[in-house]
């Protein structure tokens, strides 16, 4: 490290959807409420509560690009593609989510068909020009565009993943006078339709997002911080500018970050096989890492597809903020719409609507002293009147109308939990659960229980894991390109010359950011028999046969068979350039030690068959920062800490291990 950088510290900084938290490796946790309204102003207060100061990096988790999908906020967007291809959003795929629904819909374009155009020009499926662009064209539609009002535009034309010379030209005359997103550089891949979405995407958020880091960035230079990145969906962090371009990138940020730190910390637990359970105030993210963090190809967002690494997150409308209601029939729901930072749970003071968390003050699982702290105490009576309308419409008490609220969580939870693990092909049984994020240590019992999980690891700070992740990765910058060359010998010396361009690419963008060191590369190939829709990646290797070899082992390993004398095609290269940060985190920076005193309150547990077997049953009630190592604490009993709490059920019992983890097992 420079003098430049002697006592500066690394923060993480995760924006979510009812608080901004702050993790700093000088050891400062910090959680605010949120500003959905202008983000900026959680983090900055955050930032000063933890006592930024010059020089510092600050790594950033946000939720911008992700929201404005969602809630259809973004920049009046204009597609060029081909002539012939200005529908391809609406035609889609043939495949839909519900196989025999006649009646299915899809969400509407996020470009409508008056701001599609079709550019006159063609490509064959090898880069061949067929027909040159028409450049006179090109200007019609620079001025169409400039009456049309648009504020960002997407380029997408055929085949220009294998040549993209006619969208250079379009982006040559149009960057200039409007943000533009090219699809040869956002995703160049085959898959015509998912191409043009993840394009649309990347054009429709990037002023907005642009707006919100050009405006952090200038806070953040007042503060004296010397770099801000932003966390990525592949795992990895880039320099804002990155982050401006590709705001598509970003869409799993704050899960991505909170995978990152679980798997961090687990290895230094000596928990190799986990699965994440991050509950936070508006949704629950599950991942499985069975030893490595796993990462797909595509992803999907609002019913958008994406063409962008991220890793394999499955995310359900659960969390602390998460509105409980009866409907028409008598039906419980829970979620996913959420009371979120505003107005929040009744139990904050200022909502109305029965949450979640006020299901679990009911229960006695959280206490009256409330959040961070003491610093946000819950009204009981308040949450006690929310939950009032769900027992009436039920014809059940409050205490059961919280119970059912609670148990119709976890049900939710655990579907997502299913799919990640057994759906994929693994035994959940044979995983730790690792619980963070504000409320999931509350449930992480009792969806253990639902999976036959037996062992379960809280960590030292839960409700910030992902701003804690977010100091943990590298720089790092992924390219992809289609290929499609059969697996045969002499193949290697095009596909490493193609690398070779790939990692020039990398390192051209990587350059930007002002750090030691050279980037170190990894390789792989998504390979397929030739017919087969679907790649499965395997590591990159000079060795053709060895390449042959893996591919076998993959195929039987996910599919059960494999066929040695069926020709094999790559269909995708892929390229991870990394680059090492300047500063690195202490990952246990403890917290200022308390004098055990012990309390008492009844806390309600039942079946989760019958809602009438629910009982209050005296339990301890703990704060987490008197405990030493090796201190053992058998349930029921609630384990309180600044940003969360640990519900252990009868049946249960926790143990402090030397990283200051909270070991839970069944007994």
């Amino acid at each position: 490290m420079d003098a430049d950088h002697q006592g500066a510290v690394v923060i993480g900084v995760d924006t979510g959807g009812t608080f901004t938290d702050i993790f700093s490796s000088a050891g400062r946790l910090v959680k605010v409420p949120s500003t959905p309204r202008q983000p900026e102003e959680a983090i900055l207060e955050g930032l000063r509560a933890a006592g930024v100061a010059a020089g510092d990096a600050v790594a950033h988790g946000t939720t911008v690009a992700t929201n404005a999908v969602l809630e259809r906020k973004g920049a009046r967007t204009a597609l060029l593609t081909t002539a012939g291809f200005e529908d391809v959003l609406e035609i889609r795929r043939q495949n839909r989510p519900s196989l025999y629904d006649l009646n299915a819909r899809w969400p509407a374009p996020l470009v409508p068909r008056e701001r599609r155009h079709g550019v006159r020009e063609r490509l064959d499926y090898t880069g061949v020009v067929l027909k040159p662009i028409d450049r006179q064209q090109v200007e019609e539609l620079a001025a169409a565009l400039r009456d049309e009002g648009v504020e960002a535009v997407a380029i997408c034309l055929l085949f220009s993943y294998v040549n993209p010379e006619h969208e250079e030209i379009l982006a040559a005359r149009l960057a200039t006078e409007v943000p533009a997103s090219i699809s040869h550089r956002i995703a160049a891949r085959y898959g015509e339709f998912e191409r043009t979405s993840t394009t649309v995407l990347n054009a429709y958020v990037m002023p907005v997002m642009q707006r919100y880091l050009r405006s952090l960035e200038a806070e953040m230079r007042a503060l004296g911080v010397r770099h801000l990145h932003v966390m990525h969906s592949n795992g990895g962090l880039a320099g804002a500018t990155v982050a401006a371009e590709r705001p598509v990138e970003t869409v799993l940020s704050g899960p991505a970050a909170g995978v990152v730190g679980a798997r961090a910390l687990s290895m230094l637990a000596g928990c190799e096989d986990i699965i994440t359970f991050d509950m936070g105030g508006t949704s629950t993210d599950v991942a499985v890492v069975p030893g490595e963090i796993v990462e797909g190809g595509e992803g999907e967002i609002a019913g958008f597809p994406l063409l962008v690494p991220m890793l394999q997150i499955e995310t359900v409308g659960a969390g602390g903020g998460s509105i409980a209601r009866v409907d028409d029939a008598g039906g419980l729901h829970v979620g996913p719409q959420s009371a979120g930072a505003e107005p929040g749970p009744a139990a904050y003071g200022r909502g109305t609507q029965p949450t979640v968390t006020d299901a679990n003050l009911v229960l006695g699982r959280l206490g009256p002293r409330g959040l961070l702290g003491g610093e946000m105490p819950l009204d009981l009576e308040r949450a006690r009147a929310a939950l009032e309308e769900v027992s009436r419409h039920l014809d059940i008490t409050i205490e059961q109308a919280a119970w059912a609220i609670v148990r119709l969580t976890v049900s939710n939870m655990e579907r997502a939990a299913r799919a990640v693990t057994l759906q994929r092909g693994h035994d959940p049984r044979r995983f730790t659960l690792f619980a963070y994020g504000g409320a999931g240590p509350l449930h992480a019992a009792e969806l253990a229980d639902s999976l036959g999980i037996r062992q379960i690891l809280v960590p030292p700070h839960p409700g910030v894991m992902a701003a804690l992740g977010l100091t943990v990765p590298d720089l790092q910058r992924d390219v992809h390109r289609t290929v499609l060359r059969p697996l045969e010998w002499g193949v290697e010396t095009e596909l490493e010359a193609i690398f070779g361009q790939m990692e020039r690419s990398a390192i051209s963008e990587l350059g930007r950011e002002e750090l030691f060191g050279a980037p170190t590369f990894r390789r792989w190939v998504d390979a397929r028999y030739r017919g087969q829709s679907f790649e499965l990646r395997i590591p990159y290797s000079a060795d053709v046969d060895s390449m042959r070899a893996a591919f076998l082992e993959a195929h039987r390993g996910t599919y059960g068979e494999g066929f040695p004398d069926d020709g094999i095609e790559i269909a995708h290269l892929r390229l991870r350039a990394v680059l090492p940060r300047l500063l690195r985190p202490q990952l246990h920076p403890g917290w200022p030690r308390e004098e055990r005193r012990d309390e008492a309150r009844p806390v309600y547990f039942g079946s989760a068959a019958a809602i009438g077997t629910l009982e209050a049953v005296p339990s301890v009630v703990v704060q987490r920062a008197a405990l030493d190592v090796g201190t053992r604490i058998a349930g029921p009993a609630v384990i309180e800490q600044y940003d969360s709490a640990t519900l252990l059920p009868p049946g249960w019992e926790a143990t402090v291990d030397d990283g200051f983890n909270l070991r839970l097992n069944r007994v």
